[in-house]
């Protein structure tokens, strides 16, 4: 199903977004402003709020922490992934598994991480963007290596390549992890639930590819919020998406996001 979806939308998108910029969209809120000194909601109908009161917007979700969860990051070896991997451990989780397509990048990380939270905190595997095999492997060694898996994190990173491994890399490796989130983590399946967060990190408008980037991040927003709508009560998973990232955003706010975002809903930095 994933895969139908995948090569029946994408072309078309390219062809939309090329010339339509991209507004995305907030479900509940107007606007999430992301910061490292302020955090705060606007939600529909009601008045803005500060970060002390923000459980006025979340008064039935659960309070999960990053604490003692098992994450998988893939595109954690740089960028926002590899901040996401410095906040996971942080945070306190019990391990996270790197999945990327550079292995020395892989392995500096593992070394440099390791002398900082310990050993067997971080693991890495290499792993090609839209090689369904390798990312099924990615998901099995981490459940096999930590007993578990709690969180999977995707990083969209937009790099100047070809459209074609841009395709491959930010569109299908985020379907097909997110296929594989269901089959490992739905309870549906077996599993016991968990998130899943998928971040686009912020790109520069004024470069030949923003209509490509532009569609992508469209792509990736109303995918997550239909798998979200449709998925959600079977298999337990909250499915969450950020857009246009930042450094000050992720380190701010990833476990605010983790433990407070309702399911399906899409976050962007003021």
């Amino acid at each position: 199903m994933f895969r139908l979806l995948l090569y029946k939308h994408t072309k078309e998108l390219i062809t939309t977004f090329s010339t339509n910029r991209f507004q995305p969209h907030r479900g509940i809120f107007y606007n999430c402003a992301l910061s490292k000194k302020k955090t705060s909601f606007i939600s529909k109908g009601n008045k803005k709020t500060d970060k002390a009161s923000q459980e006025v917007f979340f008064p039935s979700l659960r309070n999960e922490s990053i604490k003692d969860k098992i994450a998988l990051v893939t595109g954690g070896t740089e960028g926002i992934g590899l901040q996401c991997v410095r906040e996971l451990l942080t945070g306190g989780a019990k391990g996270v598994m790197i999945a990327d397509t550079n292995a020395t990048k892989g392995y500096d990380t593992v070394m440099k991480f390791s002398q900082e939270f310990g050993r067997n905190k971080i693991t890495f595997i290499q792993i090609k963007a839209a090689n369904y095999v390798l990312l099924k492997n990615a998901f099995i060694s981490t459940i096999n290596f930590y007993k578990g898996l709690d969180i999977v994190i995707n990083h969209v990173r937009f790099q100047e390549k070809n459209w074609e491994d841009q395709i491959d890399e930010n569109i299908k490796r985020v379907v097909l992890s997110t296929q594989l989130c269901l089959e490992f983590m739905g309870s549906n399946y077996g599993g016991n639930g968990g998130i899943l967060l998928n971040i686009a990190s912020n790109y520069d408008e004024r470069t030949i590819s923003c209509p490509l980037r532009l569609a992508i991040q469209d792509f990736i927003v109303r995918f997550d919020k239909s798998v979200a709508n449709a998925h959600f009560d079977s298999s337990n998973i909250r499915i969450l998406t950020i857009c246009k990232a930042t450094f000050d955003s992720i380190g701010c706010d990833l476990s605010t996001i983790i433990s407070k975002g309702p399911n399906g809903c899409v976050w962007e930095p003021a």
